[in-house]
């Protein structure tokens, strides 16, 4: 089972206009509302993909009951823990470009989070955990120090993608995967990175967590370093951008599930970025369908 950890799920309101005017009343051509938060997102996608997977996360107020209604309608398993506050809601403006603005969420206690380990403790060594996404306010980060570690004494597979900060500190524990993007790589080394850097930089986060270690780079395609030590590249595929929302949580599904299925390498790469590819594509996330016709044709060159 491949579980996704949302500490802090919202629901993301995604509003397309022709163009965004500040100050004054802007007109949508169209909006959607979608349950959100990067760990839930990825949730959506192993779905579609035919993987089996369970949200895990706080919920709270009636936008946390929007949220557990949207993904059970979805026929996503969720097991969310309610606690005090309300699910933040995002909105997503996308007009000549893309602006976000993300609201600051809930307000779980010690005993929330308390709960929350106990939930993990029930997970199994065949299970992978996926830890997506901010956290709410209220929190302190040594959080993801606390998950990581019980998951390390577990056993059990997790995936990193959240803060760089506390991306750094759990790279000693031997993370599955890390899904780094430009900018937080720049935060784990301190310091800028051209892109001739990236690949080189790979290589060296790969052997320190000794697992698999994904590079997304939106428009400029993705880089690979698996465990035997190759490092693989890709462009994105070319296409019209409705939502890159969400398309990074896309690549950590269709990376896991294509690992699940036997992918390895350059084609394992190439799956996980046709996935983000595909969604970027489309208003929310790609059908499964979509997402192999574009792999078969980024992978034949096409």
């Amino acid at each position: 089972m491949i579980y996704t950890l949302t500490l802090n799920p919202s629901l993301d309101h995604i509003i397309y206009l022709d163009t965004l005017k500040t100050g004054e009343i802007n007109r949508s051509e169209n909006d959607h509302l979608y349950a959100g938060g990067k760990g839930i997102n990825v949730s959506y996608l192993l779905h579609e993909l035919g993987s089996e997977t369970c949200a895990l996360g706080f919920t709270a107020g009636d936008t946390g009951a929007l949220i557990t209604r949207m993904t059970e309608k979805a026929g996503i398993t969720q097991k969310f823990i309610p606690t005090k506050g309300y699910n933040r809601i995002n909105v997503k403006i996308s007009a000549d470009s893309e602006t976000e603005i993300n609201g600051q969420g809930l307000c779980p206690d010690a005993e929330d989070v308390a709960e929350l380990l106990r939930q993990l403790e029930t997970l199994q060594e065949e299970d992978i955990l996926v830890i997506s996404g901010s956290m709410p306010k209220v929190l302190d980060d040594e959080i993801y120090d606390w998950i990581t570690a019980l998951l390390y004494m577990k056993n059990i597979r997790f995936v990193c993608d959240f803060p760089a900060s506390a991306m750094k500190r759990s790279l000693f524990r031997g993370p599955f995967l890390i899904k780094p993007n430009q900018k937080e790589l720049e935060e784990l080394y301190e310091k800028k990175i051209s892109d001739e850097e990236i690949p080189a930089c790979a290589a060296e986060l790969q052997q320190r967590t000794e697992g698999h270690v994904l590079i997304s780079l939106g428009a400029d395609g993705a880089v690979y370093a698996d465990p035997q030590g190759h490092v693989y590249t890709c462009e994105a595929a070319q296409g019209r951008v409705m939502n890159s929302v969400g398309s990074g949580d896309a690549m950590v599904a269709g990376f896991l599930h294509g690992y699940e299925t036997g992918l390895r390498g350059r084609d394992l790469l190439l799956f996980a970025s046709a996935c983000g590819s595909a969604c970027a594509f489309s208003e929310r996330f790609a059908s499964a369908e979509d997402i192999q016709k574009l792999y078969e044709k980024i992978k034949h060159g096409g």
